[in-house]
């Protein structure tokens, strides 16, 4: 199965609630992966370091995915392989 994003639920410093077309949401921790693509001081990644940067994370409907403004963007199956399934609860479930 092909996995694509549905939307972006929630945000945090590093990561991610996302809802994805299997019908689950799913927490992305992408900490340990943007703190070891961001060793060199010219990498991409390094500005998603910032959590006000990181929290400027964009969805693009037509191709859904996520992006930030500086080109850096990630593979929704990737994504999908890394979630960690937290069962999510909305507001009015409390």
């Amino acid at each position: 199965m092909v996995h694509h994003i549905q939307k972006i639920v929630d945000k945090q410093p590093y990561k991610l609630l996302l809802e994805f077309n299997t019908g689950e949401t799913l927490w992305v921790d992408l900490e340990s992966t943007l703190k070891r693509k961001s060793t060199h001081e010219k990498s991409i990644f390094r500005p998603l370091l910032n959590p006000e940067y990181f929290n400027n994370v964009k969805y693009n409907e037509e191709i859904r995915c996520i992006y930030w403004g500086n080109g850096v963007d990630f593979c929704p199956d990737v994504l999908y392989m890394m979630a960690k399934n937290i069962p999510f609860k909305h507001n009015d479930e409390a």
